[in-house]
């Protein structure tokens, strides 16, 4: 199979434009909203007894505050490089023991190939100094338009893994945890 990071679809990873901007493929120049305020969104934002939400974007761009990320470009930015999960690492995940938490810790650096979730958002969106390519940044990754498919991929293997388990559904629907013999993930 061949590289999804080019001209034909998601553009280069190591942007190629100027501070790592994504200049090429289907989302080339894909905007970052750079005069965020949160007070935009209040009307769409439900009062909570005790929560409170803080996030105030990173000198007005639409990045996290938590690490902070220091990017400052209005277009989308990756720093990192191509990543992929062998699918026989996938199916390994799929095939987990019949607890949910295994299935997890798979997906999350449990396997011998790596991580299958979080090591593509640290692999492709990458860092340089205090600046986080957008897909490494855990507050926004969305701003990546490739958030949206990796994370179909990742659901996509977790209901292979819930098809595997069935006998399992009142445990990981649930995440009863201890209380069926499985540990929840904490």
């Amino acid at each position: 199979t061949g590289s999804v990071f080019t001209d034909a679809y998601f553009g280069s990873v190591h942007g190629t434009g100027a501070q790592n901007t994504v200049v090429n493929g289907k989302f080339a120049n894909w905007p970052i909203e750079s005069a965020f305020s949160m007070s935009t969104w209040t009307s769409y934002l439900r009062s909570v007894a005790g929560a409170t939400n803080t996030f105030s974007g990173n000198n007005q761009f639409l990045r996290g505050t938590k690490p902070s990320n220091g990017g400052t470009t209005s277009i989308l930015a990756r720093l990192g490089s191509s990543w992929s999960f062998p699918a026989a690492a996938q199916d390994d995940c799929a095939a987990s023991p019949g607890c949910w938490a295994a299935w997890y810790k798979c997906i999350e650096g449990g396997s011998a190939s790596g991580n299958f979730h979080s090591g593509a958002h640290a692999k492709i969106g990458g860092q340089a100094g205090a600046q986080m390519g957008d897909f490494m940044d855990p507050t926004t990754s969305p701003n990546d338009p490739l958030f949206m498919f990796h994370h179909a991929n990742v659901d996509r293997n977790r209901v292979r893994w819930m098809e595997a388990h069935a006998n399992e559904a009142s445990v990981y629907y649930g995440f009863q945890g201890s209380a069926s013999g499985c540990i929840s993930p904490g």
